[in-house]
């Protein structure tokens, strides 16, 4: 069994798919899973809900590693760069909300001041 280290934290964020898309059809919304290593504030696995293993893949290449400490501003300008699909915007409000959940989880004093809307 492949066991997870205790301390890590699972942050989820969700966003309403668009509209006549095939992720609408089929879920209604998008969504994100995060698992983050508290100790380095890095992303260490992913899960996209998205209808393709390549689409999956890709999404998750896009973010395993990345250190939140730098703040999510960057991350989502990657992915807004790399994403050209119908729901890059829906995607970029699911991991901006994922990340937001995990500084309040591991502790509101340490939150980045980088994650804003916009």
């Amino acid at each position: 069994m492949n066991r997870r280290p205790p301390s890590h934290v699972l942050a989820s964020g969700y966003a309403q798919a668009p509209r006549g898309t095939c992720l609408a059809e089929r879920w209604g919304s998008v969504g994100v899973v995060l698992e983050i290593d508290p100790a380095t504030h890095t992303i260490v696995d992913a899960e996209f809900m998205l209808n393709t293993e390549l689409a999956r893949r890709f999404c998750r290449e896009r973010v395993v590693g990345y250190c939140l400490a730098e703040g999510v501003e960057p991350l989502l300008r990657e992915m807004a760069r790399s994403l050209a699909i119908p729901s890059q915007q829906a995607f970029i409000m699911a991991v901006r909300s994922a990340v937001q959940r995990y500084w309040e989880r591991v502790s509101p004093r340490n939150r980045v001041p980088s994650i804003t809307a916009g």
